[in-house]
């Protein structure tokens, strides 16, 4: 019997959880093996079964899979086209990087930014909680970008607020792509941290100011790794409010109570507008101004104590202003004559003087839909 074998080999690979591949679990890979014969074959002999063996490599991360199929042959005296088509699942489980790794990721990115404060005669900060530098660092890898914004088109003190977040905070974000050699994940976030403090021109020191200000107090640390790309977010957090009353708001008006670590809070609160975010493709994440550095949006007013006034820009007078030097404060406004731009986010900044300086203590977005 003289056959030749022309196998099309289709391999499509189902992955549950590829952005979780840093929190230690078992994934299993299914994997659907399609393989069609169109060679023309003569058949010369009694009905036959061939047997053959098949090595699929699947990559990254590096799997050899070993298919045996069993193709049955009939007997014919004419050549034919003859199309054979057949489909296995072969299931592969492979361990990925368990919880310790992950935690140890983490902390050494911690020392390494640490390290660069220290160096610079400056506090370090502690590790914060806020999960929306994790998530982020997952969908950039999950999606193979880098961005400020994430696919639901929100900015980081956007995602910070949604997540629980009631300070302030300021992002750096790295991505290191496939390479054809593998490195260690350390080696990666070392670079990168060592990038973003001395080969930073290009972001105009951006990132490296960002590690070194003094009044970062935390930072919440987000790292997704697959054995060959890397995404990174440092959520540098300003914590110093203790908050007796949250943020509230219902029907245009806004009220606050909590004492603040820094002292007399700046008499005025900003107010910003971002338009509704709408979702955002891969492709669009990879182009300006997604690809940028991101701003506060465009000045919507301020909200200023009773009897104070404001030229030439937007302002309301606040229905109730109590502070005190020593960092108390509640706050009652009515915003609703600032909201001009409709639909949206507008986000409160609180501020605090400190020796001349003004200090971001709150970045707090609200979603206002008429």
């Amino acid at each position: 019997m003289g056959v030749k074998a022309a196998l099309s080999l289709i391999v499509v690979i189902l992955m549950a959880g590829f952005g979780g591949y840093l929190y230690g679990f078992n994934l299993a890979k299914t994997v659907t093996i399609t393989e069609v014969n169109l060679e023309m074959v003569t058949l010369t002999q009694p009905p036959s079964t061939l047997t053959e063996t098949e090595t699929v490599t699947l990559t990254p991360p590096t799997q050899t899979v070993t298919i045996r199929k069993t193709i049955s042959l009939w007997k014919t005296a004419t050549p034919l086209m003859q199309t054979i088509t057949i489909s296995k699942t072969v299931t592969v489980t492979e361990t990925l990087i368990p919880t310790p790794a992950w935690q140890e990721l983490v902390y050494f990115t911690l020392e390494l930014i640490n390290a660069d404060r220290a160096n610079h005669g400056l506090p370090p900060v502690k590790l914060g909680i806020n999960q929306a530098a994790q998530k982020h660092a997952e969908e950039m890898l999950k999606n193979d970008y880098l961005s400020h914004w994430n696919l639901a088109g929100m900015k980081p003190y956007m995602r910070y607020m949604l997540e629980c977040g009631s300070g302030a905070i300021f992002e750096n974000v790295a991505y290191s792509g496939r390479w054809s050699e593998k490195f260690s994940p350390k080696e990666i976030i070392a670079k990168m941290e060592y990038n973003m403090m001395y080969e930073d021109e290009d972001f105009d020191w951006s990132h490296r100011y960002n590690i070194l200000d003094r009044w970062h107090n935390k930072v919440n640390i987000g790292i997704a790794y697959n054995g060959y790309a890397l995404a990174l977010v440092q959520d540098f957090e300003r914590d110093y409010v203790e908050w007796e009353e949250p943020i509230k708001y219902e029907n245009g008006r806004f009220s606050m109570k909590g004492k603040t670590m820094l002292g007399e809070i700046y008499p005025a609160i900003l107010l910003y507008y971002d338009p509704p975010p709408v979702s955002l493709t891969r492709e669009q994440l990879l182009k300006p101004p997604y690809n940028k550095s991101y701003s506060m949006g465009e000045e919507a007013g301020y909200i200023i104590p009773s009897g104070y006034r404001m030229e030439e820009v937007d302002y309301v007078n606040a229905l109730s202003w109590r502070i005190s030097p020593s960092g108390e404060f509640e706050i009652v406004a009515d915003i609703t004559p600032l909201l001009k731009y409709g639909d949206g986010v507008y986000t409160l900044v609180l501020l605090a003087e400190v020796d001349g300086e003004y200090i971001e203590l709150v970045i707090h977005s609200l979603f206002i839909q008429k």
